[in-house]
C-alpha cells in the first residue's frame, strides 16, 4: 500500500467512526484473512463478518475525505471483493 493510503487508513483506525469490533475486523480483513478466519477469530459466524463489512463500507464512503484512499481500498482490497 503507498504510503499516503498507509497513513490515511491509521488516522481512520484512530478516529472514532468505527466501532473497535469493526476496526478489528478491516484490519483482519485487509491482512487478507478470509471472512470465515476472521469470523473464527472473533467468535461469529462468515456471515455476520460479511453483513459487518458492508456496514464498514457504508462508514467509510460516507466519512472519507480522501476519495483516492476509498477507491484504492475497494479496487485493491480482498475485504471488498469479497462482500
Amino acid at each position: 500500500m503507498p504510503q499516503q493510503y498507509s497513513t490515511v487508513l491509521q488516522k481512520i483506525m484512530q478516529e472514532d467512526f468505527l466501532t473497535p469490533r469493526e476496526k478489528k475486523i478491516l484490519s483482519l480483513r485487509l491482512e487478507g484473512k478470509t471472512l470465515q478466519e476472521v469470523g473464527e477469530e472473533m467468535g461469529v459466524t462468515r456471515e455476520r463478518i460479511r453483513q459487518i463489512g458492508l456496514r464498514i463500507k457504508r462508514k467509510l464512503g460516507e466519512s472519507l475525505t480522501k476519495p483516492e484512499l476509498a477507491a484504492y481500498i475497494v479496487e485493491r482490497s480482498r475485504f471488498f471483493r469479497k462482500i
